[in-house]
């Protein structure tokens, strides 16, 4: 049996994950330098308790074409950080995750959630992907796409 957790990853991250905001050069290499404790502290803290976390794939609605013209100003670095809020800690740590589609939004888009797993971890991943698209179609589904 299987431990999930479902609580998103806190925000803002740990000092440690916000690789992004260091400054080009030595500062970007000395928090770099950080993800492997980071990694294990994550690991400990949370799949000591849970053998797989459970986390929204968007924590946002999927923004428009124009939304995400690079072009559209001063909202563009708070929607891309919105878009990546989700995935942003495994990417970081490397730690394994799976995307699965679990229906559409309001209007019409699809929607996922993601699997987050212990370093190494794949396998257990895909078997729990399988299992959901065993009793689901939402991954045989295609949206309306509208000219």
């Amino acid at each position: 049996s299987f431990q999930i957790g479902c609580n998103a990853p806190s925000w803002p991250p740990p000092a440690w994950m916000n690789c992004d905001a260091a400054p080009a050069g030595a500062g970007r290499l000395a928090v770099a330098a950080l993800r492997p404790d980071g990694l294990g502290d994550f690991a400990e803290a949370v799949f000591s308790k849970v053998d797989v976390l459970h986390t929204p794939g968007l924590s946002m609605p999927v923004p428009s074409l124009a939304d995400t013209d690079m072009a559209a100003g001063q909202g563009m670095p708070e929607m891309v950080a919105g878009l990546s809020w989700t995935t942003r800690s495994n990417n970081y740590l490397g730690i394994p995750a799976l995307a699965v589609p679990c229906g559409f939004t309001a209007n019409g888009l699809p929607a996922g959630f993601q699997l987050m797993g212990r370093p190494f971890s794949e396998a257990r991943l895909f078997q729990l992907g399988h299992a959901y698209q065993s009793v689901t179609d939402w991954h045989t589904r295609v949206p309306e796409i509208s000219t």
